[in-house]
C-alpha cells in the first residue's frame, strides 16, 4: 500500500511521480524492442489536462493549470513514437490543436 511521506515537499512528490511515469514508459519501450514488436508499434503518450499547480505541477510557460480556462489548463504535451512512425516525421514538432477524438480515425486508418 502506498503511503505519502509527509516529510517530502509537494514538489518532490510531483517529480517522483513524473520519474515513475518516465521509467514505466522506458520499461515498456525496452520490452517491446527486446521482443521484436517495436517495429509494429505506435506508442501514444499524453495527459488529460494541465498540471495542477496545487501539487507543485508546472505548466510553464503557459498560464493556468488543471481546472482553468487558460492555456495551461487544456494544452498538454504528447508524443508518438514507435516503428510505424514514418522516417520523415521522426523528430518533428507539431503545434496544432487537436482533440482526443482525432486519434480514433487516425489510428483506425493506420490499422487498416
Amino acid at each position: 500500500m502506498y503511503t505519502q511521506r509527509t516529510n517530502w515537499s509537494k514538489e518532490q512528490h510531483f517529480y517522483g511521480q513524473v520519474t515513475f511515469v518516465d521509467r514505466t514508459v522506458a520499461n515498456i519501450t525496452t520490452a517491446l524492442k527486446a521482443s521484436g514488436l517495436w517495429g509494429n508499434t505506435l506508442l501514444l503518450w499524453t495527459t488529460d489536462n494541465g498540471s495542477p499547480p496545487s501539487v507543485a505541477g508546472s505548466n510553464y510557460p503557459l498560464r493556468g493549470g488543471k481546472g482553468s480556462f487558460w492555456d495551461g489548463g487544456y494544452r498538454v504535451p504528447g508524443f508518438l513514437n514507435g516503428g510505424v512512425v514514418p522516417d520523415r516525421m521522426r523528430g518533428t514538432t507539431l503545434d496544432q490543436m487537436l482533440h482526443v477524438s482525432d486519434w480514433w480515425p487516425t489510428f483506425s486508418a493506420l490499422a487498416g
